[in-house]
């Protein structure tokens, strides 16, 4: 028998029999790794799911300006007509703190967080790529790049009203219901200095025929930027009315481009991005590795 002892032992194959392969083991990864380092405060934002939730809106197109709803005390027109309490959007100057060197921005009040609703419109893929203008603008190609299924953003105020647009122009903050002109579609512009840039563009198609019936205004072509312009205080407009508060700038939707002032930094909070992002690393983990303990065996 001692010359079987150094056969080399093997299980025994049989023609026609398949080579059965090892499993591929893959390891965890630790989902700590992926996950954000800032989890308090608020951060800027870097993508369309941070504009979901509690958002601040900067404007930084002269002095830095946060976006705030106000109220204006009921005053009365030139005839005399009592006029009643209006809230309305206005840019209230701003000053982040600093912790260590680093500029911490947070909101002074709730007056100044808007609540951001993501809206996912079916059956508009093809249409972002064919309708908007292409004239090589970046922030034309910011849009079709990081919003390719068209994903419409409205705001809601602390008051409860959602930030809109009226064929004057005129951005206001009264309206309870969504419609066409409380939806936003949002332009992260990744390719600036600042991070956290993003533009608001509003979709005023539907619009165009109160344009028509009101002859001079028109808001072609369909697709305007929010815009901020400072107002001159010492020209008042002829019919404004004779209320305690007002805004003291005009926000509105004008150009048809985006330029320094049709870009904000937004910021969200970091704790609710932090969140949303370790979900989803979660479970695109389980979906990759599937059942773990399953796969780590090893068939010979």
């Amino acid at each position: 028998m001692s010359e079987y002892t150094g056969v080399k032992r093997k299980k025994l194959t049989f023609k026609g029999e398949q080579k059965k392969t090892k499993k591929k083991v893959y390891k965890a990864q630790h989902v700590e790794n992926q996950l954000p380092e800032i989890t308090e405060g608020w951060v800027p934002v870097e993508s369309i799911e941070d504009l979901e939730g509690p958002i601040i809106i900067l404007s930084r197109s002269t002095s830095t300006k946060i976006f705030t709803v106000l109220t204006g005390s009921g005053g009365y027109t030139e005839t005399g007509q009592i006029l009643r309490d209006v809230n309305y959007i206005d840019l209230v100057p701003f000053s982040p703190t600093f912790e260590n060197g680093n500029e911490i921005y947070e909101p002074k009040s709730a007056d100044q967080v808007f609540v951001g609703q993501r809206i996912v419109l079916k059956g508009t893929e093809e249409k972002i790529n064919s309708d908007l203008p292409n004239e090589g603008d970046s922030g034309m190609d910011n849009l079709k790049k990081n919003n390719p299924t068209k994903s419409m953003l409205v705001l809601k105020t602390s008051k409860g009203g959602y930030l809109s647009f009226n064929h004057m122009n005129q951005i206001t903050a009264e309206t309870v219901a969504i419609g066409p002109s409380e939806m936003w579609e949002p332009v992260i512009h990744g390719d600036t200095s600042i991070p956290g840039t993003v533009s608001f563009m509003a979709d005023t198609t539907h619009l165009n025929p109160q344009n028509k019936a009101h002859g001079s205004l028109s808001l072609e072509p369909n697709y305007r930027f929010l815009s901020v312009i400072e107002k001159d205080a010492t020209k008042p407009t002829t019919h404004e009315r004779k209320s305690k508060g007002g805004p003291t700038s005009s926000i509105c939707i004008s150009a048809t481009k985006p330029g320094s002032s049709e870009t904000f930094s937004v910021y969200c909070q970091a704790r609710i991005r932090y969140e949303r992002i370790k979900a989803k690393s979660i479970t695109k983990e389980s979906t990759k590795t599937g059942d773990l303990a399953a796969v780590e065996e090893e068939i010979a």
